[in-house]
Order: structure tokens, then C-alpha cells, then sequence
């Protein structure tokens, strides 16, 4: 799979180039199910990147005790709200992903995090919450087109049912 960064920015320009009103509706249709499948890849390395960075910042918070609790659990563990969630996304987006998130924030250091010394762990944290921002942003830019080609979607379908085509 190709860089996803590079992926969207394709993605984004060609949907910016279309004219929504008079481009054939197979191609709207194939437009969407691509940037479904990038919302898709991004919203795998948001939800992964935010588990990073939840951990850095309990460590951060807690000292270095607290990443056992968190990687190896005790028989009576504190109270926390518990959600499992079902993840679905072909091998290599998640492969893509993983890729833009090290290349974004320098690799996933959650395995030896209890190495760092505070300095240290506070940088990785930064770089962490800049990520964030960053794929968030990129959400906020495939949602935005998404919407839009969901839009004139819809209002080709309600055309047709008004002309009984």
C-alpha cells in the first residue's frame, strides 16, 4: 500500500477537481467507496495513536508502575470503563496505517515507554498529541468530501424518483 498521507491528498484533490453536478454517478459512487476506505484506514490510526497516547500520558501521570497496570493487569483491577471494539479493515490499510503512524510520530515506543526518562517521555507525548491533531484534521477533510458526494448522491437518487426514471 502506498504512503496513506500521500493516498488522501490524491484522494482529496481528485474529489476537488469533480464538477459533483455533472460527474456520471458510477464515478461518484466509486469516489465515495475509496474515501470510505480511507476514513476507514484513518480512523484505525486515530483510535491506535490515541491508545498511545493514552498510555504515555497515564505513565507520564502515574510514574513508571502505572504501564504495568496497564499492559499486564492484577486480578482486581481498578474500576475502568471497558468497550470492545470490533475493528474490520483489510490487512494492508492497517499495514498503511501503521506506517503513517511512525512515520508521523517516530514508532511505536509503548513497548518500552518505561525506558524513557520524563524530558523524554513528555517529548513522545507532544509528538503523540500532534499527531492527533493532524489525523484529525485529515478526518475532518475526508468527512467533509464525503459528505458532499454522499449529497449530490442523494440528490441524484431523488431526481430520478421525481422524473420516475
Amino acid at each position: 500500500m502506498a504512503d496513506l498521507r500521500v493516498q488522501i491528498n490524491e484522494w482529496l484533490e481528485e474529489v476537488d477537481e469533480l464538477e459533483l453536478s455533472t460527474a456520471p454517478i458510477e464515478l461518484l459512487r466509486s469516489m465515495r467507496d475509496s474515501g470510505r476506505r480511507l476514513e476507514n484506514a484513518v480512523s484505525y490510526a486515530r483510535r491506535v495513536l490515541q491508545t498511545r497516547l493514552d498510555i504515555a500520558t497515564d505513565l507520564h501521570a502515574s510514574g513508571t508502575d502505572s504501564i504495568v497496570s496497564v499492559v499486564t493487569p492484577h486480578s482486581s483491577p481498578a474500576p475502568v470503563a471497558e468497550r470492545h471494539v470490533e475493528v474490520e479493515i483489510p490487512e494492508d490499510d492497517m499495514v498503511g496505517a501503521e506506517a503513517y503512524l511512525r512515520l508521523l510520530v517516530g514508532g511505536d515506543r509503548t513497548h518500552s515507554l518505561d525506558l524513557l526518562d520524563e524530558s523524554q517521555l513528555a517529548s513522545y507525548q507532544a509528538r503523540l498529541q500532534e499527531g492527533e491533531r493532524t489525523i484529525s484534521g485529515l478526518r475532518r477533510q475526508l468527512h467533509q468530501r464525503l459528505d458532499s458526494l454522499g449529497g449530490e448522491l442523494v440528490r441524484r437518487y431523488q431526481q430520478r424518483t421525481v422524473s420516475g426514471t
